[in-house]
């Protein structure tokens, strides 16, 4: 709370200066941000609590705890304002002498059916709490947090006596909530995290341009290795007129060499550069012309492989020679 630096009595009207709190109302920050995480409103209600603890201990009531008079600071430190409404708390009155408090926020015992008591500020604690998390004052809306709405429907129960005995008890059950909050989004942040770890893993195995996961390159790819894989299957199904077995072979397997093996050393496949030296050329451009001539070079290799294969299985009669 703001504290009093000097209280000065002047032709019958009393001056209090107090220390000046940087910041922005709660109301204030409602209004720009909308409805507060139930983390964020456990947190601001723990504050109220610690606060409303203090005033308790010393038999002072606030009875005005709404969202204009509880400032936020920009580092997230709840100051409470405001005491006029204040009195100081006997517990042998059975109703108080003049009612006072703010519509929507005020206990059932500020409107004459009872006294003010500690539990009078933690019946409008509950109700800041559900307007922050919710919009909506009790009975009109409530938090989808279960845990959060709980702990509100008891800080607005209409007898004093059904409610948290004290400002300390509502906020371990606050500090209750927000750990299982934060403990769900540290699992739901966990599982997003392994998901994506997972995704890179496959990702890295993934043939070029199905590795960016944009929809018109992968399907510019798709068609391109596509294309590349009929054509090796034309040549060996139906070759051209007056080619050989072995010319099929060699065809099929340069149309694969080229369709696949010069993406895969362009575009570094797996790191193959690092594998072939190229990463250790300087100069960007001169490591694209040596993939280049790698790739050329292991598509002769592969095209004499594939070929000689082939003639293999021919000589043995698994594959008809013409």
């Amino acid at each position: 709370m703001p504290r009093i630096i000097e209280a000065v009595e002047d032709n019958g009207c009393l001056i209090v200066i107090e220390t000046y709190l940087g910041g922005k109302t709660l109301q204030a920050v409602f209004d720009e941000n909308g409805v507060m995480s139930a983390a964020e409103v456990c947190c601001i209600g723990r504050q109220l609590c610690d606060i409303l603890s203090v005033l308790h201990s010393r038999g002072i009531i606030h009875r005005d705890v709404k969202p204009s008079n509880i400032i936020l600071t920009e580092d997230g430190i709840v100051k409470l304002l405001d005491l006029d409404a204040a009195k100081v708390y006997r517990s042998d009155e059975t109703q108080d002498t003049k009612l006072i408090g703010t519509q929507g926020y005020a206990a059932p015992e500020q409107y004459g059916f009872g006294a003010s008591s500690p539990a009078t500020d933690l019946y409008a604690v509950g109700v800041v709490l559900n307007v922050l998390a919710s919009g909506q004052f009790p009975g009109a809306g409530e938090p989808r947090n279960e845990g959060l709405a709980d702990v509100i429907r008891k800080c607005t129960r209409l007898e004093p006596e059904e409610r948290f005995s004290s400002a300390e008890e509502l906020s371990a059950a606050l500090h209750s909530v927000e750990q299982s909050v934060r403990q769900n989004e540290e699992t739901v942040n966990s599982d997003a995290v392994k998901r994506v770890g997972r995704w890179k893993r496959v990702r890295e195995y993934l043939l070029p341009g199905f590795r960016s996961g944009r929809i018109l390159k992968m399907m510019f790819s798709g068609l391109w290795y596509l294309g590349t894989v009929m054509l090796a299957v034309s040549f060996l199904t139906d070759p051209p007129e007056g080619s050989t077995r072995f010319d099929s072979f060699g065809e099929a397997a340069l149309s694969l060499a080229i369709g696949f093996g010069f993406p895969l050393l362009i575009f570094n496949y797996r790191g193959i550069w690092h594998t072939l030296r190229i990463d250790r050329i300087k100069s960007k451009f001169l490591r694209r012309v040596a993939a280049c001539l790698c790739a050329g070079l292991l598509t002769l290799v592969f095209i004499y492989l594939f070929a000689g294969i082939g003639m293999v299985l021919i000589s043995m009669g698994l594959i008809p020679p013409e």
